[in-house]
């Protein structure tokens, strides 16, 4: 590390500022500043990178240049600070000069625009052209040939957009769409941003988009599928009426798996606006049964996220059928705030949290308190809608903070809160570093509370550092006694690093054991990109 690149600084110490153009005092508006937020990660990532050098203003332009972004210190100024839009192309730029994971900044900042910005925004291709057609036909061959990296299939879902109609055979699209869905279904990290991007892509393009869906369906409608909500969250970014309908079916599938991740997706639909009014009444009936269940911090929040998207009306009905007065109570707080927990905890929480994580985090300069970090932290957290605590913690891994925001989480996960405890963990499904994935294993096989090892499992799973054989041995030898939850996270544990454990599983006892097992061997373990920089 640079001598001159010093530990973050205290709240108090004075510097150069980092942007933050929107109120971060509560949650409860509606809307976000997608451009704001982009600006945000740029400027993080060039001034907290760790080139010394791309955090003068002058010498990153220069290095733009280089890459024929033309671009002078006002327009640059105006990037980094949400006062204009960045074309995509400099986006790339900043990847390259910055050494990032190629496409990391790019399919985050997609999701973020798709998700919260303007359509306009959200099709921009920043005035690039098409690619040449024997660029085209390299990048098709390489993603149909079963070991493309999550950065290759980006760029080839990128190209094609360039294009109303591509000819491929039928065998072709299907082989393509198929192996997309596999991967997006077991891949981490960037990986699974860059695929998931990769795959909304295809999935809005007149030629792949029956193909697409089809390899969808054709996945999760699988009986022994062990990982469903990733690849069914594409579902979500479909705006079309068989969409909508599909996934109300599936809230009503007598599987689990299916209708829990269906109603995570309801939520994030109605928040865009896909559902007509002839589909409220089954979304009412549905909240209504599921919160007649109760609510659980530590487990399912899917239900209150539906309930709190749903529009007054609708609400209104279903308030007026509950018998909890416990239960409408919690809902009608969390849709005015739009947190899990009262606004004044929230807020002590993640100020806590961000404070100690900008003081973790080297900077070559000293900054101000980077507010936007802890209007992040607190979306990640406790923001009550599934996609904003999603999206916000993709913001996090994205930025030089990660390695800081893992660290400080896995010291979370011990909080005596078990709400607070479970949120830590969730947060780190999406945000890793080397050295915090060494630590939740550990912390993972020994944790003892019920409500967290499926979570603690789940992150397992996720990590680059695989468990040890006797870990493994562990872990598998605890499956007959354990709830269906913890089961399931178990296998996927075990599945996702390919645990030789797994052969011996096929053997065990338990039907539903031996058939996880037996799909995790089929599907042959996690989808791990080669090309990831790893930062800690």
């Amino acid at each position: 590390m640079s001598q001159s690149r010093k530990a973050g600084t205290s709240a108090g110490r004075r510097g150069r500022p980092l942007h933050l153009p929107e109120d971060s005092s509560n949650l409860s508006g509606s809307s976000i500043r997608p451009e704001s937020r982009i600006a945000w990660l740029l400027v993080t990532s060039r001034i907290l990178g760790a080139d010394p050098d791309s955090a003068r203003r002058e010498s990153f332009i220069s290095r733009l240049s280089e890459r024929e972004i033309t671009v002078d210190a006002p327009r640059l100024s105006r990037w980094e600070s949400g006062a204009l839009h960045v074309p995509p192309r400099a986006i790339t730029a900043y990847e390259e000069v910055l050494g990032r994971t190629p496409g990391s900044l790019t399919a985050t900042v997609s999701g973020l625009r798709r998700a919260f910005g303007t359509p306009a925004a959200t099709r921009d291709r920043g005035g690039v052209g098409a690619v040449p057609d024997a660029e085209l036909d390299e990048l098709l061959g390489v993603v149909s040939g079963g070991s493309a990296t999550g950065a290759e299939w980006l760029a080839a879902s990128t190209a094609l957009q360039y294009y109303d109609h591509v000819f491929l055979r039928n065998d072709d699209w299907n082989r393509i769409c198929t192996d997309l869905v596999q991967e997006l279904a077991t891949a981490t990290g960037v990986g699974y941003v860059r695929r998931f991007e990769a795959a909304v892509g295809l999935l809005n393009h007149p030629s792949a988009k029956r193909h697409v869906s089809m390899a969808l369906g054709n996945f999760v409608m699988d009986p022994d599928t062990q990982v469903v909500a990733p690849v069914l969250n594409l579902l979500a970014e479909v705006s079309d009426q068989a969409a909508s309908d599909l996934v109300l079916r599936l809230l009503n599938s007598p599987a689990k798996h299916l209708h829990r991740a269906a109603s995570s997706v309801a939520a994030a639909k109605i928040a865009r606006g896909h559902f007509e009014g002839r589909a409220l009444p089954a979304l009412e009936e549905h909240v209504e049964r599921r919160l007649a269940r109760g609510v659980s911090f530590d487990g399912d929040l899917d239900p209150l996220d539906l309930a709190v998207e749903l529009p007054e009306p609708s609400w209104t009905n279903v308030e007026s059928r509950l018998r909890d007065p416990g239960v409408q109570a919690l809902v009608a707080r969390s849709r005015g705030t739009h947190e899990l927990i009262a606004p004044r905890k929230a807020a002590q929480l993640a100020s806590r949290l961000a404070v100690a994580v900008q003081e973790s985090t080297p900077s070559h300069h000293p900054v101000e308190s980077d507010m936007m970090l802890h209007r992040l932290v607190r979306e990640s957290l406790v923001h009550t809608h599934k996609a904003r605590r999603h999206h916000a913690a993709l913001m996090l891994a994205a930025s030089p903070y990660a390695p800081a925001v893992a660290s400080h989480c896995h010291e979370l996960t011990s909080h005596p809160d078990d709400f607070i405890a479970a949120r830590a963990w969730t947060v780190l499904m999406r945000v890793r570093s080397t050295k915090a994935q060494s630590q939740a294993l550990r912390s993972s096989v020994l944790e003892t509370r019920d409500a967290h090892r499926p979570r603690a499992l789940i992150n397992v799973g996720l990590n680059h550092v695989p468990p040890t054989p006797t870990q493994a041995r562990t872990m598998s030898e605890g499956l007959t006694r354990s709830r269906p939850s913890e089961q399931h996270a178990t296998l996927f544990a075990l599945g996702m690093h390919g645990s030789p454990e797994l052969a011996t599983l096929t053997d065990h006892p338990d039907d539903d054991v031996r058939r996880r097992a037996a799909w995790w061997l089929l599907q042959g373990g996690g989808t791990r990109d080669p090309d990831v920089v790893e930062v800690d």
